[in-house]
């Protein structure tokens, strides 16, 4: 049986799947990884998650918990 961590952490999965692209990166991509603890998503984190994504041309962005 799984337990609440389980249940919360599949849950958020799924969600961040749902933004996800499904193209991998190419040998020509500059790939730009930025994480942090997107609970509670302000405009600051937009903001930041914008910033990473004109560095490069391929974001993979990082989720932890607090």
């Amino acid at each position: 049986m799984a337990n609440k961590k389980d249940i919360k952490y599949l849950q958020l999965t799924r969600r961040i799947a749902q933004f996800a692209s499904k193209k991998s990166p190419t040998p020509e991509d500059k790939i730009v990884y930025v994480d942090g603890s997107w609970d509670l998503l302000h405009r600051g984190h937009v903001a930041l998650i914008r910033k990473a994504k004109e560095l490069g041309t391929y974001l993979i962005v990082g989720v932890h918990d607090d």
